[in-house]
């Protein structure tokens, strides 16, 4: 007997008729913020790394969860050829750390994974001078044009941690009139774009 045959068989799960099972990857795999960073180290390449977590819109802040659901297309054949875009269109955002995330994250997808984000959010620092400056110049410049890569996209979320948020509101609407130059001719839907400012302490 085949490994995928004796797997429906005795796996509880893949024994659900399929509406069932879509109903469950639907539930575990749904409404999560998929956290996107990179680790650099001196002697070794860029490690990418993940953590999943639900958001606490009162506090501002994550709770980290396990981050096993992204393995759950890795089990079986069967569940990688249900669930492995599954993470990518169950309203989900992806949330990167840096400028460089993005860069990065956009490299690792395929153009099908990429077209089926509709939801990312841009987490960016200003704690000092020069980080503030590099960050507002990598905004205004470089981001509009990696964010089409997503061609689906729906929802953009700038977060700001900073000491003083003036300034951030007209960066968010030059983004938002970037992004969305050329929608209304074409009779596309807007992208959304909105701005959470966390204030540090100075």
């Amino acid at each position: 007997m085949s490994s995928s045959r004796q797997n429906q068989l005795q796996s509880p799960l893949l024994r659900l008729p399929a509406e069932l099972r879509n109903q469950v990857y639907n539930y575990a795999l749904s409404d999560w913020n998929i956290r996107i960073f990179y680790q650099e180290y001196s002697m070794k390449p860029v490690k990418h790394m993940s953590a999943i977590c639900r958001p606490t819109y009162n506090t501002g802040s994550w709770i980290p969860t396990n981050k096993a659901i992204l393995s759950l297309p890795s089990v079986c054949r069967q569940l990688n050829m249900e669930t492995k875009l599954l993470p990518f269109t169950l309203n989900n955002e992806f949330g990167l750390e840096t400028t460089r995330c993005l860069e990065k994250f956009i490299e690792r997808l395929g153009h099908e994974r990429r077209s089926l984000i509709a939801n990312v959010r841009l987490e960016v620092s200003d704690q000092t001078t020069g980080i503030r400056r590099d960050a507002i110049a990598w905004l205004r410049s470089v981001a509009p044009g990696r964010l089409r890569e997503f061609p689906n996209l729906a929802y953009v979320t700038l977060e700001v941690e900073t000491t003083s948020p003036r300034g951030w509101a007209i960066l968010s609407g030059t983004m938002a009139r970037s992004l969305n130059s050329g929608k209304e001719k074409s009779g596309r839907k807007a992208i959304q774009v909105k701005l959470v400012c966390i204030r540090m302490r100075s």
